[in-house]
Parts: C-alpha cells; structure tokens; sequence
C-alpha cells in the first residue's frame, strides 16, 4: 500500500510540472574506480576513513551497501549531477533503505556559474532492519545573498551506522 501511495505522488507530482531528476539512482553502472556511475565519496577529513562498501543485487535491485563507517561524521557521497534549481522549488528526495543507526540526505547549492554558496542541514532518518522509504523535503533558498542556481544531493550515514540503499530519486518541482 505504501509503494502504490508513493507511486501515485510521483505520478501526481509530474503531472503538476514537478521532473524527476535521473540521479544514476539505480546504481546500474560503475566508474573504474568501482563507485557507481554519477556519484564520487566526500573526502573531507572529517569523513575519513572511508567506510567499506558494495554493491549487492536482491529482486533484481542495485542495492550500495556500506560499513565500518568510522569517520567522526560518518561518511557522504555527492551526486555528480549539478541539477538546474531556483529557490522556491520543492526537491523531495527518496529511496528504499535499511540498516542501523542513522542515514541522512542533504541538498547543497551553487549559483549558476558553479560558486558554492551553502547548503541546508542533514535531513537524517532512523535505519531499521526492515526495508522502508527514507523520504526528505526541501524547498530551495538563496544562501549568503547568492541566487541559487544549481544544486547538488548528497547522501550518507552517521558514524558507527550500517546503510543499505537502493532506488534513490529526486523529484523537483516548481513554486
């Protein structure tokens, strides 16, 4: 029941002019080093050292599972895709995950030429043992009087954590 709710959203959302934005979500594709296709680790100090992960496959699902997260702030990746954003627009952010602790999403903007200007706070979520739908959102601002013209998602889970995620996506829509 809860998937067809999510699944009427989505269809409503669309309908109303919202666009679902390809994330390489699906994790389909890896890059050389292994990462998957649109998505790199931050590697920040605070996120170090970076936590073991790999991508496992159930019901014909990529499924990013990461463990021994020790970083003082866990671990983050960021989404390679810069997605075209004004503030005003609602991005919901979504995907099936489990595990145990916390996980989080989070959204970070530049203006359109690429300068950082700021990002809102981790949007964290409780990881159970079951599969459920991890959801957050947002309505974009401008950060530090810089229009906001792009932004970034960025996902990741709290020190001492165990993440499995699957099916991320990203639906923006207008005021």
């Amino acid at each position: 029941m809860k998937q067809l709710l999510t699944a009427l959203m989505l269809c409503g959302a669309l309908l109303l002019g919202a666009k679902e934005i390809n994330l390489y979500g699906n994790f389909a594709e890896t890059q050389k080093n292994g990462v998957p296709k649109g998505w790199n680790f931050i590697r920040a100090k605070d996120y170090q050292p970076l936590p073991k992960f790999e991508i496992l496959r159930e019901n014909s699902a990529n499924i990013l599972h990461f463990s021994d997260i020790a970083g003082k702030y866990g671990f983050g990746w960021e989404s390679a895709v810069r997605i075209p954003a004004k503030a005003g627009e609602r991005v919901t952010i979504t995907a099936k995950v489990k595990g145990k602790g916390r996980g989080w999403f989070t959204v970070e903007a530049t203006s359109a030429s690429g300068k950082w200007s700021g990002g809102f706070p981790k949007q964290r979520f409780p990881l159970k043992e079951e599969w459920n739908e991890a959801k957050v959102e947002l309505r974009i601002v401008d950060f530090k009087k810089i229009p906001t013209g792009k932004i970034t998602v960025l996902f990741g889970a709290d020190n001492g954590s165990e993440l499995f995620l699957s099916d991320l996506k990203m639906v923006c829509a207008a005021q």
